[in-house]
């Protein structure tokens, strides 16, 4: 028998803390790392040193600082600016908390500068304003930026095929076993790489995909909230607006009130 995807977990950020600044001191050595941290160069280049290996990052790349790690950073230029958003990513299950990192050690990759520094620049916005719309946005911007640095890593093909039937299915029910066999793999390494790809579990994924639909429909003020819940696959208005503030702290009304 096919077994639904579920979960009892609860996946979330905390303790963001984002800005575009100029660096004032040069050299500096950081000891245990409180959160972990994507910076990007907007003009300048600075250089990691990490347990003996060096990463210098430039315009055009983006680095990812784990969490708890000891390094030490030389910024080069005279003229330079960086965008850097802070964060705890995590998992808590029964109350356990465990935090997620992407990479034990600095790990840079190449961007799209333009689209890297828009989402970083919402998680600034959000995060200092009052707004709701403003502070959802900045969380979805966090989640797309994580999203951004993970697509290219190698298993990003391989998990092609249940992204794409998770994009063409995520107002039905589905299952871990289909999308497993989709990309053929057992189960337990399909939820590995699914979430060393994209972040999420395939449960969070699904769910991100269908609060960002949710959210044009609720920006657009075409459909009532009732007509939301049903078009976006929910039983009843009930059951969509429960799953809407568990994911987004906020009801759809409230979050429409807020557009206002």
């Amino acid at each position: 028998m096919d077994r639904m995807l579920k979960s009892t977990k609860e996946y979330a950020i905390s303790r963001v803390f984002a800005m575009r600044y100029t660096p004032v001191n040069k050299r500096v050595y950081i000891e245990d790392r409180p959160r972990s941290s994507f910076l990007l160069p907007i003009k300048g280049r600075i250089s990691y040193e990490c347990e003996g290996d060096y990463i210098d990052v430039s315009a055009g790349e983006i680095v990812y600082l784990p969490k708890t790690i000891n390094y030490r950073y030389t910024v080069y230029d005279c003229e330079c600016e960086f965008m850097q958003v802070e964060f705890d990513y995590f998992e808590e299950e029964n109350g356990m908390r465990e935090y997620i990192l992407f990479s034990q050690t600095p790990t840079k990759k190449t961007t799209n500068v333009n689209q890297a520094s828009k989402l970083i620049q919402n998680i600034i916005d959000g995060y200092n304003s009052q707004n709701h719309y403003l502070k959802i946005k900045a969380n979805a911007s966090l989640m797309e930026l994580i999203s951004l640095f993970l697509k290219d890593t190698n298993y990003g093909t391989k998990i092609e095929p249940a992204l794409r039937y998770i994009e063409e299915h995520k107002f039905r029910k589905i299952y871990i076993n289909n999308l497993s066999e989709l990309c053929k793999m057992s189960e337990s390494h399909f939820r590995k790489i699914f979430r060393e790809t994209t972040g999420y579990s395939p449960v969070e994924y699904k769910s991100r995909l269908i609060i960002e639909c949710v959210l044009q429909l609720l920006e657009n003020n075409e459909y009532n909230i009732s007509e939301i819940a049903s078009l976006t696959g929910f039983d009843d208005v009930y059951s969509f607006s429960k799953f809407f503030k568990r994911k987004m702290g906020y009801s759809p009304s409230e979050f429409r009130k807020s557009r206002i």
